[in-house]
């Protein structure tokens, strides 16, 4: 079976979301255009590649922003069959949370964000859209792929102007609370579940974050069969389980930093194997049980990860670098730590959905301004992104593919790129024309290349 009919056939998974089948296989076609437009990923130009930009744009349009229809809900479809690729006692989801440029300053959820490619020394902003993404991580052990599988809008709160009452500002500060980036990670975790729960898989879910998701909002939050694993801050004061004679201190009075553990002597180093970088790397760390946090998890025990400073060179014979250490915290008490470091690591592959996302697949280029439209065009943009992934893992294991033309200075892949799914995709669609004849999708380019190759 090759990609590009893999790929229909995941499409089709999506079929009962829709009420009617004409709105579907416009849906449909509009995924397959936003893949293989290669200019800017507009709906003018991906309706002037299926070939209806005079009568289909407006129609085109009032998918996003008029049809009755939940993009969460296509993600739903892609669970079941991307779960056989998770391997391993837990199922492991990375969340990160990701920012989309806008340029119209009335686009509803539009505001001022942090850029996160600013240099350290000076802070820079862009306008644009707040999304929070949970990508289901493979094969745990290695050579690790992120496929998203929920992309939720997360705007800020409009903080009121200097001249607003007092009351206004009491408000804001109370939804500011309410509505903020981790009580919407809790919301959706909990939904997530129940998502695992409807296609029957009862392995516990386990939350792979960064420090933004380390607070007592997201660790306070006991559920059942969720776990969280979060980096956490060098000085944050930590301490055991009060061992005296009063009954009401909870807490003992010593408190230690994940970085005078670090530096503590009495704590033995471990040495594992993990995969990171490419290849099999030994990686050094310590481990603290049942420690307690008393600003973030109060009770609730965790562990705590040390991890030390690895070595790398530039060049062969290059001077000897070293990583920053990192700090990890678990609410997870039983798991085995190799496992939960290597998940660790494996939640680099949520920035490469982003890079992949953005740069490559250009989710966020299309000119929306409607209400309905700002998230959903979106979400539908990453579930695409999100079906091309799981097909070329279920066509081609994600083996890496090797072409005759391939220059002899460049080095060969480990596994099969973003870039080269898209071309094999378009390449399919060029030489294979029948396949979306059958499903009613005629692309004026394509009609207009094979003529100039005949």
């Amino acid at each position: 079976m090759s990609l590009l009919t893999t790929f229909i056939t995941l499409l089709d998974l999506w079929r009962p979301e829709f009420c009617k089948k004409k709105l579907f296989e416009r849906v449909r076609a509009l995924a397959i255009g936003f893949l293989s437009v290669v200019h800017r990923k507009t709906i003018a130009n991906v309706s002037l590649f299926l070939g209806n930009i005079k009568k289909g744009y407006e129609a085109n349009c009032a998918v996003f922003s008029r049809r009755k229809w939940e993009a969460v809900k296509l993600f739903d479809h892609l669970i079941k069959p991307a779960l056989p690729l998770s391997e391993g006692p837990y199922v492991c989801v990375a969340a990160d949370d990701t920012h989309i440029k806008k340029s119209g300053k009335k686009i509803k959820g539009a505001g001022w964000k942090r850029d996160p490619l600013s240099p350290a020394f000076h802070l820079n902003f862009i306008w644009g859209l707040r999304f929070l993404q949970f990508s289901l991580l493979t094969n745990p052990s290695e050579f690790s792929r992120a496929i998203p599988i929920d992309f939720i809008e997360a705007p800020s709160i409009k903080k009121p102007g200097k001249k607003a009452s007092a009351w206004l500002f009491e408000r804001y500060q109370q939804a500011k609370k309410e509505f903020n980036l981790s009580s919407l990670f809790v919301q959706n975790i909990k939904k997530l579940r129940q998502r695992l729960d409807q296609v029957f898989e009862r392995r516990p879910l386990l939350m792979v974050v960064d420090a933004s998701f380390c607070n007592k909002i997201c660790l306070r939050n006991q559920e059942d069969r969720i776990e969280i694993l979060a980096r956490c801050r060098k000085n944050a004061r930590l301490c055991f389980r009060y061992k005296g004679a009063g009954k009401r201190r909870k807490y003992a009075q010593d408190k230690f930093s994940p970085e005078k553990v670090r530096m503590d002597p009495c704590y033995e180093w471990k040495g594992i194997s993990v995969f990171y970088g490419g290849k099999k790397r030994l990686l050094f760390y310590k481990e603290v049980k049942n420690v307690l946090w008393q600003g973030g998890a109060a009770l609730r025990p965790l562990r705590l990860f040390v991890l030390a400073p690895t070595s790398y060179r530039k060049t062969k014979k290059g001077r000897l670098y070293y990583r920053q250490p990192a700090y990890l915290l678990c609410t997870d008490l039983s798991a085995d730590a190799s496992y939960l470091i290597q998940a660790y690591l494996n939640r680099w592959q949520i920035e490469v959905n982003h890079r992949e996302e953005k740069s490559i697949l250009g989710v966020g280029q299309a000119q929306v301004w409607s209400s309905k439209s700002i998230d959903r065009q979106p979400s539908f943009h990453v579930a695409v992104y999100s079906s091309l992934l799981l097909a070329a893992a279920l066509t081609y294991q994600d083996r890496p593919l090797y072409f005759d033309d391939d220059p002899k200075w460049r080095k060969p892949p480990k596994r099969l790129t973003f870039r080269a799914m898209l071309g094999i995709m378009r390449a399919e669609i060029i030489s294979n024309p029948d396949v979306l004849h059958q499903i009613h999708i005629h692309p004026v380019e394509i009609a207009c290349l094979l003529k100039q190759a005949a």
